[in-house]
């Protein structure tokens, strides 16, 4: 959408983003100030609608050189279109863009204010991108290009989720139920030594929760940022980080299930 009102105002602002993504002679530069305040937590829905999900817009770059970006299985479910969405860019049209592994955008968001942007959905329908919370007032706000007045501010939440690497999410966990039920049941995720279905993952002995038991995990990965394990017969199940670092299980997959590092 590339005449909604507001946007530009926001011209300047990411010309000068997109200037300092890259540095001299090409070379891969660290994260601008405006993608840093970009990054965080975002409420992703379809305007007209009660439908929304949160996403995560990373500042670390993506093997093409755009951000990173995390999307929930949930969400995944909720809005296909995002299926193949694995990066975003803050580009020098004033806009956010989602981009598939080829390069392609998927979804072209415009500002429409200083805290949301919308984007014409390839299926039709207007998606709309929202700040969670507004950042803290900047001392020196941007300046329009062409003129002295100060641009919208640049806002975001802080809340980034952390990053889903195996090294990050090796380690022993609490397996909780509904409400955040301790099951007093513990799982390992050993990255070291190899199993079907990645690395090894085990129960510790004495766990009395039958669902559990049965599952019986006895392997893990990490596949496009979700934690998915896989039980000793072969099936799997697929959880999602959240902000707080736990993992969680798509409730509509069946019971609930969160891992709690310890």
């Amino acid at each position: 959408m590339r005449n909604i009102r507001g946007a530009h105002g926001w011209r300047g602002v990411v010309l000068v983003a997109s200037l300092l993504i890259t540095g001299a002679g090409g070379q891969a530069a660290a994260p601008s100030p405006q993608v840093q305040d970009l990054a965080g937590v975002w409420d992703l829905s379809v305007e007209g609608t009660n439908t929304k999900c949160r996403i995560a817009l990373r500042a670390g770059q993506s093997s093409a050189g755009r951000q990173k970006i995390t999307i929930p299985l949930a969400c995944l479910r909720t809005f296909p279109d995002l299926a193949p969405v694995d990066a975003w860019a803050l580009t020098g049209d004033g806009h956010i863009d989602l981009f598939d592994s080829t390069g392609q955008v998927v979804l072209d968001f415009t500002a429409t204010d200083a805290k949301a942007f919308l984007a014409n959905g390839p299926q039709g329908g207007v998606y709309r991108l929202a700040a969670i919370q507004s950042a803290p007032q900047k001392k020196e706000p941007f300046v329009k290009q062409g003129g002295t007045a100060p641009a919208p501010e640049v806002v975001a939440t802080k809340q980034d989720v952390p990053a889903a690497t195996i090294s990050g999410a090796a380690g022993r966990y609490s397996i909780l139920r509904d409400g955040g039920k301790d099951t007093g049941c513990m799982l390992t995720l050993d990255n070291q030594q190899k199993a079907p279905g990645g690395k090894k993952a085990f129960l510790a002995p004495g766990c009395r929760d039958q669902g559990i038991v049965i599952f019986d995990p006895a392997g893990w990965q990490m596949v496009n940022g979700r934690l998915v394990l896989t039980a000793r017969k072969g099936h799997k199940t697929e959880l999602d980080v959240q902000p707080d670092g736990t993992w969680k299980k798509d409730p509509k997959e069946g019971k609930s299930l969160t891992l709690k590092k310890l």
